[in-house]
């Protein structure tokens, strides 16, 4: 019985650190997201640099968006390149979609974009699935299929038209959106 007890009750203090942990992580992002809403982007930063390297993808993905910027720190491409890469690799859509676009526009490596379009756009990425049709249409980085370019373009057009928005409207990354 005092077998039982013992491994209940840690089970149970198990299940609360871990409970108190996410809390934590999430509290990270949360004050992050406050503070750069309030325009404290080195506040903005430490909180999400914290969440980063717990793992969130999110946060991973917004030290992308700020190194690249320059916002509440020193602008550092090679580190927004490093982060974005790590929010790409860890299923972040768009992660996976700035790194897409940084291989297409300005390493043109256009089979690497076309290797992470496809995993945004698997996440109902609209953006990523607009490139993909483009893609497809000239034949740059895929091979040339009309077919696939007129099955992204729809897609495309249809994760648009669902969240009510223009394709312009796609085009500024949402930093304070986590997954």
């Amino acid at each position: 019985m005092k077998k039982i007890q013992k491994k209940l009750s840690c089970t149970i203090l198990c299940f609360f650190l871990l409970l108190f942990n996410q809390t934590a992580i999430a509290s990270e992002f949360i004050l992050g997201a406050t503070a750069y809403k309030q325009g404290d982007l080195v506040q903005a930063f430490e909180y999400w640099e914290r969440d980063a390297k717990s793992g969130s993808s999110t946060a991973q993905f917004n030290l992308g968006v700020l190194y690249g910027a320059g916002l509440g720190v020193k602008q550092d491409f090679d580190q927004s390149y490093d982060w974005y890469q790590l929010s790409a690799s860890n299923n972040h859509p768009m992660g996976q979609l700035q790194m897409g676009f940084l291989y297409y526009y300005k390493n043109k490596n256009f089979t690497e974009a076309a290797k992470w379009l496809h995993l945004a756009a698997t996440q109902n990425n609209p953006r990523a699935m607009y490139r993909l049709s483009m893609m497809y249409t000239t034949g740059t980085g895929v091979p040339q299929n009309l077919g696939r370019a007129v099955e992204f373009q729809s897609e495309s057009e249809k994760h648009i038209c669902s969240m009510g928005i223009g394709l312009e409207s796609t085009l500024m990354a949402p930093i304070l959106e986590q997954q």
